[in-house]
Protein backbone atom coordinates (compact mmCIF):
# COMPACT_ATOMS: atom_id res chain seq x y z
CA UNK A 1 0.00 0.00 0.00
CA UNK A 2 1.59 2.86 -0.73
CA UNK A 3 0.66 6.58 1.01
CA UNK A 4 0.16 9.72 -1.16
CA UNK A 5 1.83 13.28 -0.05
CA UNK A 6 -1.86 14.09 0.69
CA UNK A 7 -2.32 11.22 3.17
CA UNK A 8 0.81 12.04 4.92
CA UNK A 9 0.23 15.14 5.30
CA UNK A 10 -3.50 14.65 6.76
CA UNK A 11 -1.92 12.29 9.23
CA UNK A 12 0.15 15.00 10.82
CA UNK A 13 -2.68 17.43 10.62
CA UNK A 14 -5.11 14.92 12.23
CA UNK A 15 -2.38 14.18 14.79
CA UNK A 16 -1.20 17.76 15.85
CA UNK A 17 -4.95 18.08 15.74
CA UNK A 18 -5.46 15.52 18.59
CA UNK A 19 -3.19 16.72 20.53
CA UNK A 20 -3.66 20.24 20.63
CA UNK A 21 -7.93 18.36 21.60
CA UNK A 22 -5.74 17.10 24.47
CA UNK A 23 -3.83 20.08 25.65
CA UNK A 24 -7.33 21.64 26.08
CA UNK A 25 -8.82 19.10 27.96
CA UNK A 26 -5.64 18.77 30.41
CA UNK A 27 -6.09 22.71 30.33
CA UNK A 28 -9.68 22.56 31.54
CA UNK A 29 -8.66 19.59 34.20
CA UNK A 30 -5.80 21.53 35.93
CA UNK A 31 -7.86 24.78 35.99
CA UNK A 32 -11.05 22.20 37.47
CA UNK A 33 -8.61 20.74 40.27
CA UNK A 34 -7.09 23.70 40.77
CA UNK A 35 -10.67 25.04 42.32
CA UNK A 36 -10.79 22.85 44.89
CA UNK A 37 -7.28 23.09 45.64
CA UNK A 38 -7.84 24.73 48.64
CA UNK A 39 -5.78 27.57 47.29
CA UNK A 40 -2.53 25.46 46.97
CA UNK A 41 -1.29 25.31 43.34
CA UNK A 42 1.69 23.37 41.74
CA UNK A 43 3.44 24.18 38.75
CA UNK A 44 2.94 20.83 37.29
CA UNK A 45 -0.56 20.58 37.66
CA UNK A 46 -0.72 24.46 35.58
CA UNK A 47 1.17 24.08 32.89
CA UNK A 48 0.08 20.13 32.54
CA UNK A 49 -1.49 20.50 28.78
CA UNK A 50 2.42 22.17 28.00
CA UNK A 51 2.96 18.09 27.07
CA UNK A 52 -0.02 17.52 24.59
CA UNK A 53 1.23 20.64 23.33
CA UNK A 54 4.46 20.25 22.40
CA UNK A 55 3.30 17.15 20.76
CA UNK A 56 1.35 19.48 18.61
CA UNK A 57 3.93 21.69 17.56
CA UNK A 58 5.99 19.29 17.29
CA UNK A 59 3.58 17.19 14.38
CA UNK A 60 3.37 20.90 12.84
CA UNK A 61 7.33 21.05 12.49
CA UNK A 62 6.84 17.63 10.71
CA UNK A 63 4.17 18.55 8.66
CA UNK A 64 6.03 21.80 7.15
CA UNK A 65 9.27 20.21 7.18
CA UNK A 66 7.35 17.48 4.52
CA UNK A 67 8.68 14.84 7.07
CA UNK A 68 6.67 11.45 6.76
CA UNK A 69 6.29 10.05 10.48
CA UNK A 70 6.38 6.22 10.59
CA UNK A 71 4.38 3.95 12.66
CA UNK A 72 7.55 4.05 15.51
CA UNK A 73 7.91 7.29 15.49
CA UNK A 74 4.11 8.26 16.16
CA UNK A 75 3.38 5.24 18.73
CA UNK A 76 7.14 6.16 20.74
CA UNK A 77 6.26 10.57 20.67
CA UNK A 78 2.36 9.20 22.25
CA UNK A 79 3.81 7.06 24.60
CA UNK A 80 6.28 9.67 25.82
CA UNK A 81 3.70 12.71 25.68
CA UNK A 82 1.07 9.83 27.70
CA UNK A 83 3.76 9.28 29.93
CA UNK A 84 5.13 12.58 30.71
CA UNK A 85 1.64 14.61 31.39
CA UNK A 86 0.53 11.30 33.26
CA UNK A 87 3.77 12.15 35.62
CA UNK A 88 3.09 15.84 35.65
CA UNK A 89 -0.27 15.22 36.76
CA UNK A 90 0.43 12.61 39.57
CA UNK A 91 3.10 15.04 40.29
CA UNK A 92 0.89 17.81 41.08
CA UNK A 93 -1.54 15.62 42.72
CA UNK A 94 1.08 14.95 44.94
CA UNK A 95 1.94 18.67 45.76
CA UNK A 96 -1.41 19.64 46.41
CA UNK A 97 -1.66 16.89 48.46
CA UNK A 98 1.79 17.44 50.46
CA UNK A 99 3.13 14.03 49.73
CA UNK A 100 5.58 12.52 47.06
CA UNK A 101 5.91 9.74 45.80
CA UNK A 102 9.46 8.07 44.13
CA UNK A 103 8.03 6.74 40.88
CA UNK A 104 7.55 11.01 40.09
CA UNK A 105 11.45 10.69 38.38
CA UNK A 106 10.78 7.07 36.49
CA UNK A 107 7.58 8.80 35.19
CA UNK A 108 9.75 11.87 33.82
CA UNK A 109 12.83 9.62 32.69
CA UNK A 110 10.92 7.15 30.67
CA UNK A 111 8.54 9.44 29.20
CA UNK A 112 11.71 11.75 28.03
CA UNK A 113 13.27 8.84 26.28
CA UNK A 114 10.41 7.64 24.27
CA UNK A 115 9.90 11.44 23.09
CA UNK A 116 13.50 11.59 22.23
CA UNK A 117 13.46 8.15 20.81
CA UNK A 118 10.25 9.35 18.74
CA UNK A 119 11.84 12.51 17.76
CA UNK A 120 15.03 11.32 16.31
CA UNK A 121 13.07 8.48 14.84
CA UNK A 122 11.21 10.79 12.49
CA UNK A 123 14.17 12.61 11.93
CA UNK A 124 15.97 9.77 10.61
Amino acid sequence: MTLSILDIKDREKRSCGNYIIIAVCCYFFSSIYNLFGHGVHSFYMDFLFLWPLLGAVWYLLVSFLHKHSGRISRNAMGAGTATLTAGSLLKGIFEIAGTSSPYEEIFFLIGMVLLAAGMISNLL
